[in-house]
C-alpha cells in the first residue's frame, strides 16, 4: 500500500568551500532535522537528525579532507523503510554498491586525499586529481545500538578531473562487505 507523508523539515547549512568538486580550503556543515507527525498527516511520528561536516587542509597540491556523515533517529516510531538514511557508492562506503546498506540510522567517517596532478585549460576546467580514501560506516536500527566494532571499512583510489561540466571521476572501490 501507500503511505501518507506530513513532516517539519529544518536545514542550516554553512558552505566557505573554495569548490564544489575538489575543495582546497573552507568548510561545509549542513545539520537537519526531520520531525513526521500524524497532526500534519503522516502514518508516523518520528524525528531524525542528519549532520555533515568536512574541511579541506592543504598544503601545496596536497589536499586531505576528514569527512563526516551522521543520520540518526532521536525521538518516536520506527522510521518506515522509504525514509531510511544509506551508505553506499563512490566516497560514501566505496565498493559497495550506491544505497546498499540503508537502515534507520547510518555513521560515515572517511578521510579523503587528492592531489592536483595537471592543469586544463580554461575551457576545459580547473584541474585533474589523483586521490584516494580511507572509510569507515556503519547502518543500524531497531533496539540495536551504534557499535564501533560492526563498523564496515572501504577505500577508495581514483583519478578525477574538475570540468567546466561537473566533476569526472574514475576510481576503484573496496569494501570488506
Amino acid at each position: 500500500g501507500s503511505s501518507a507523508t506530513g513532516y517539519v523539515h529544518a536545514e542550516l547549512t554553512l558552505d566557505t568551500l573554495n569548490s564544489a568538486n575538489f575543495p582546497t580550503r573552507g568548510y561545509f556543515a549542513r545539520t537537519e532535522v526531520i520531525s513526521s507527525h500524524e497532526e500534519l498527516g503522516a502514518d508516523d511520528n518520528y524525528t531524525r537528525l542528519e549532520a555533515h561536516a568536512y574541511k579541506p587542509i592543504t598544503l601545496g597540491k596536497n589536499t586531505l579532507v576528514p569527512r563526516f556523515h551522521l543520520s540518526i533517529k532521536v525521538d518516536g516510531d520506527d522510521i518506515p523503510l522509504y525514509d531510511h538514511s544509506s551508505l553506499g557508492g563512490f566516497l560514501n562506503l566505496s565498493g559497495l554498491n550506491r544505497g546498499g546498506l540503508f537502515e534507520e540510522n547510518i555513521a560515515l567517517a572517511e578521510l579523503i586525499y587528492y592531489r592536483k596532478i595537471a592543469e586544463l585549460s580554461p575551457a576545459l576546467g580547473h584541474g585533474v586529481y589523483a586521490g584516494f580514501s580511507v572509510e569507515a560506516g556503519e547502518a543500524w536500527g531497531g533496539a540495536r545500538d551504534f557499535h564501533a566494532d560492526d563498523a564496515i571499512f572501504a577505500g577508495s583510489v581514483f583519478l578525477g578531473a574538475d570540468t567546466v561540466a561537473g566533476a569526472l571521476h574514475l576510481g576503484f572501490g573496496y569494501s570488506e562487505e
